[in-house]
Formats: structure tokens, sequence, C-alpha cells
């Protein structure tokens, strides 16, 4: 969040796409900070998404590349990557692999920056829980700016968009 404020601080008004669950504290979160908010969400992983390239200074990905196999996941990495202007941030949660809950969780970004999880009822067929190698290969076209282990065993990663 701050580093869509100093975005907005130089005049911009930046651009978030969220992906996964949708959630509307975190719409209004960032709204509340000037930001344009679309979203491309549901409680399903999509594998495109249909918004036009490089038109984004930050997509938001909570508790989606989990439900994605080896071959979707890439694919969804390389949509993010096209949305995304060059520079942007990416900002991910995913599980660790210790992390063996396999209920669909919504994540909330409140004002503050804080982000709140909620446990759904619905659990998820084939949740997939990838090592720091396997997410930072992933992201090979992304630099991790930070890479936070929660108690929780949930990863909060922000990377940024290589130019």
């Amino acid at each position: 969040m701050r580093s869509l404020a100093a975005v907005r601080r130089r005049g911009a008004r930046p651009r978030v796409l969220l992906t996964g669950p949708p959630a509307g504290r975190t719409i209004d979160a960032f709204a509340s900070l000037g930001c344009r908010v679309s979203v491309e969400a549901d409680d399903r992983a999509p594998t495109s998404i249909d918004q036009p390239d490089g038109a984004f200074d930050a997509v938001l990905g909570f508790d989606i590349l989990d439900q994605l196999d080896d071959r979707q996941a890439p694919r969804l990495v390389a949509e993010w990557t096209r949305v995304l202007k060059p520079g942007a941030l990416l900002f991910i949660v995913a599980r660790a692999p210790h992390d063996r809950t396999d209920q669909l969780l919504r994540f909330e970004v409140h004002e503050k920056g804080t982000l709140a999880i909620e446990t759904r009822e619905r659990r998820l067929a084939g949740v997939r829980r990838r090592g720091n190698a396997a997410l930072e290969r992933l992201l090979d076209g992304y630099e991790i700016e930070e890479h936070f282990l929660r108690r929780d065993g949930l990863r909060e990663v922000l990377a940024r968009r290589r130019a």
C-alpha cells in the first residue's frame, strides 16, 4: 500500500487488479488511497485475464496459485505479467509447504494495510503447496522485494515486474 501511495503522490491514479476470491474491504482500502480497482475474480482461479496489456500498477493474487496445477500456474503468472506495467507490483499470498489446510481462504486488506484472513466452508481439491524455490521459478520475471512467512503458515510475497 505504501508503494501505491507513492505512485499517487506523483500525481498518477494507480490501477490495481484484484484476482482471486474478491473482498469488498480490499476494494474499499485501495479506493481510499485513490486507486482505480478492477476485479477479475471469484472463488475459482482464472488462467486468463480479460484486461489490456500493461494497464496496471499492481496485481493482487490471494489464495490463487495454490489452486492451480503446474501447467496452469505459469499461465496465470504470464497473464499477471502481461497486464502489469514494467516495474509494477505483484502481491500474492500462498500456502507454505508445511501448511496442511485445504479450505478456501478469503483475504481482506484493511485501510491501514493489515491483512485479515477468513476461512471459508468450501474445501479445495488438489491444493498445490509449492516450496520457495518453486515459487521463485514461477515468478522468474519478477524481483522479489519482500517475502514473509506468517505464523499461520501462509507466505506473503511482494514482487516487482522487471522492465
